[in-house]
């Protein structure tokens, strides 16, 4: 059984998490940790629960969702797996932190595997699939455990909410489109944890996000 642990990071309050089995391999989502004390309360939570670190997932490439990356590649020696549509991303995160007064040192941050729609992910005895979910970034991509009942989205579907499309490669549509045909269609009772703020569920988006009642 997959188990969940959420670790809120950075000045933009991002969401890494870290799933494990049974195993005790777990694979890290999104490390967007930026101090030295996130860094030792990742490296803590890892030590203290006897977790071996086999995999870095992302959700996409934008600064705030890779700034830990490199310190978890160098201390673990783990592989990185991204879709391979937001390595442009990787290019324009440097001027987006100078605008957004961020210090950023994941300049050169290499994704060693591409992940493609509906890929089967595998971690100890668990398995994920990787839904591609553009809109928000060119290659978004949503995690999802049927066994588990949930979804990890990254910044595509948030509680009563959706993500940005105004970013380098976002478009709108193409993020409502996302949503209605790859998440709102998972059971009504997945538990949808996102790249940021709180937990919700896919019935519960349906019935009450503003952004996909205007699609009705």
């Amino acid at each position: 059984m997959i188990k969940i642990n959420t670790i809120t990071t950075n000045v933009l309050r991002e969401q890494t998490y870290i799933l494990s089995d049974e195993t005790l391999e777990c694979v890290i989502i999104d490390p967007g940790f930026q101090t030295q004390r996130e860094k030792d309360s990742i490296d803590s939570f890892i030590a203290n629960k006897g977790l071996k670190p086999v995999a870095i997932w992302f959700t996409h490439l934008h600064l705030d969702h890779i700034m830990g990356a490199q310190y978890i590649i160098d201390k673990y020696a783990v592989p990185t797996f991204a879709c391979q549509n937001d390595l442009p991303l990787l290019k324009v995160n440097r001027a987006m932190a100078m605008a957004w007064g961020i210090d950023f040192n994941a300049d050169n941050l290499q994704i060693d595997n591409y992940i493609t729609d509906e890929q089967i992910l595998h971690f100890g005895n668990s398995q994920i699939k990787a839904l591609l979910v553009p809109g928000h970034s060119p290659g978004s991509i949503a995690f999802y455990s049927e066994e588990g009942a949930f979804c990890i989205s990254g910044d595509v579907l948030f509680r009563c909410s959706i993500g940005r499309s105004d970013l380098y490669g976002g478009n709108e549509q193409i993020l409502l489109n996302s949503i209605a045909q790859k998440i709102l269609t998972l059971p009504p009772e997945t538990t949808i944890f996102p790249g940021h703020g709180y937990a919700t569920t896919v019935d519960d988006e349906k019935l009450h996000n503003p952004y996909l009642k205007q699609q009705d």
